[in-house]
């Protein structure tokens, strides 16, 4: 792994300085999300893309991320930076319910957290059906397959019960999809993921190699602003 993205945590609220110092030193092989006071100044922003910053967090409620108010404001300020917006919440009706926002501000937009789809998801389950054809029809629709693992109810080391609602994902979009571990791993209740274990449970989702060059290679080259591998 030669890239990452670095997202600020909660814990740190909107000062995103831990993150400035740990993308520093990786000469632009590590991006940044922020998350950002409604009462950030226009040279803070700017300070912030020169960091390595390719955008912000959202969410419904405002908490760990911006409101939704707040968020149309802050893409006026940040529509020249081509930065995008990552959308956190806490079911997949709250997914859908957002869409029409979502694409009100004219970003890219990537639904966290594998847009908490779940085991029991099949192309008979409404909402997932729906997330689906966001995926495939909407242009700046973009998900993220961090924290599968949670939705498991098999569990490490293979999270088996997860990889036909995965694999759906990515046949629906294949070119919007990204990976990601999730590291460290905050909140986790059960056993601690390990990072291997993670990777490899893309084989399963994804056997194909192109589609897992297009997943951990192409696609974070343009959703981030990386040079093409």
């Amino acid at each position: 792994m030669q890239r990452a993205i670095i997202v600020t945590g909660s814990a740190n609220g909107t000062n995103n300085e831990v993150t400035v110092d740990a993308l520093s030193p990786m000469k632009g092989n590590f991006k940044g999300l922020a998350l950002l006071s409604p009462l950030i100044k226009e040279s803070e922003l700017v300070g912030l893309k020169e960091a390595g910053f390719t955008g912000f967090r959202i969410k419904a409620n405002g908490r760990g991320g911006l409101s939704f108010e707040d968020s149309k404001k802050m893409v006026a300020h940040v529509r020249a930076f081509e930065w995008h917006v990552e959308f956190m919440f806490e079911s997949m009706a709250e997914v859908l319910d957002a869409v029409s926002f979502l694409k009100s501000l004219e970003l890219p937009y990537v639904f966290d957290h594998v847009a908490h789809a779940a085991p029991f998801h099949n192309a008979a389950d409404r909402a997932f059906s729906n997330l689906l054809a966001v995926l495939s029809n909407e242009e700046h629709a973009w998900i993220n397959l961090y924290s599968f693992y949670q939705s498991s109810k098999i569990g490490p080391p293979h999270y088996t019960d997860m990889i036909d609602v995965v694999r759906s994902i990515i046949e629906a979009r294949p070119d919007r999809v990204i990976w990601g571990s999730n590291w460290p791993h905050a909140g986790i209740a059960g056993p601690m993921p390990h990072d291997a274990d993670l990777l490899d449970f893309l084989l399963a989702a994804a056997p194909e190699e192109d589609r897992r060059k297009q997943i951990l290679a192409e696609n974070p080259a343009n959703l981030y602003g990386w040079r093409p591998i």
